[in-house]
């Protein structure tokens, strides 16, 4: 702002209400676009104030670029791949409508398009593309009641210490997998401790008991106490250095006047759930 009041403007603002106009007016001439790792210039020549979205474009070249080098690496050491067997992924929101293609020798134009899925299984984690991994849940709660149901038809009479060796085996193990990928939430956190809880009541003599109590006898800890549990252990291991890191995950809290400890977290603010569910 280039005026300000004084007393030869006899206290009046409408000067600085003329100074705002102009200024305002000026940057009607302006257009912006973002940088990546520059500073934003500012031309004086343009008409119309308008943010320009990130051309994605290029990304999409670069990630077809790669695809066409996977697939030369995959020529010289004899592990060609199958397109239709290979399919995209897509993450986030709004998905794009972009095709990607895998070289094919059998196709006609030398390229096979890739098919686009909304969930695929890795490592035997089923991912999905709005990554709350209720296709993954829901399959292993019906495989782990599947085996429970087995298990109720193969024993007529299950002990205290048969069936606790049976489930650890057989059916807790299913439902732990990966679940630090896959950490359950709402809804889903309710659906896997229903599985354990169901499991609980196959012995007749803990039927009518409440569940805390029935897994108090049997010396089991819920599922939730297990992966909280496991998520502490494995912050400790982070915070202390046991476990070698290319770059922190964890960032520890400045020293602050309150009562604590020197291992406090600074908890970093994330704009959607899906993110806020992680374990960093």
């Amino acid at each position: 702002m280039n005026r300000s009041p004084n007393r030869e403007d006899g206290g009046n603002l409408s000067n600085i209400k003329e100074d705002r106009r102009s200024w305002l007016s000026s940057t009607d001439n302006r257009e912006s676009q973002p940088c990546h790792g520059k500073r934003n210039s500012w031309p004086s020549s343009r008409r119309k104030v308008k943010a320009k979205k990130s051309n994605e474009q290029r990304d999409r070249e670069i990630l077809q670029a790669d695809l066409d080098r996977l697939h030369q690496w995959s020529v010289a050491w004899l592990l060609n791949f199958h397109p239709e067997k290979c399919c995209t992924l897509k993450l986030g929101k709004p998905a794009s409508d972009q095709t990607y293609f895998m070289a094919d020798k059998n196709s006609t134009s030398g390229k096979h398009p890739l098919k686009t899925s909304k969930a695929e299984k890795d490592f035997g984690v089923v991912v999905d593309s709005q990554l709350n991994f209720k296709d993954h849940i829901s399959q292993a709660t019906t495989k782990t009641n599947r085996i429970l149901g087995v298990i109720r038809r193969s024993f007529d009479h299950l002990t205290d210490h048969t069936f606790v060796q049976l489930y650890k085996a057989l059916v807790r193990p299913i439902l732990k997998y990966g679940h630090s990928v896959w950490q359950p939430v709402l809804e889903t956190l309710q659906d896997i401790e229903d599985v354990q809880r169901r499991a609980s009541k196959l012995i007749g003599h803990l039927k009518d008991k409440p569940y805390p109590e029935r897994l108090s006898i049997l010396k089991l800890p819920s599922l939730e106490h297990r992966r909280r549990r496991g998520d502490m252990i494995d912050l400790f291991k982070y915070v202390t250095g046991i476990y070698d890191t290319s770059r922190p995950i964890f960032e520890l809290a400045p020293n602050s006047n309150t009562r604590g400890h020197s291992k406090k977290l600074i908890r970093k603010r994330s704009r959607l759930a899906v993110r806020s569910n992680f374990f960093s």
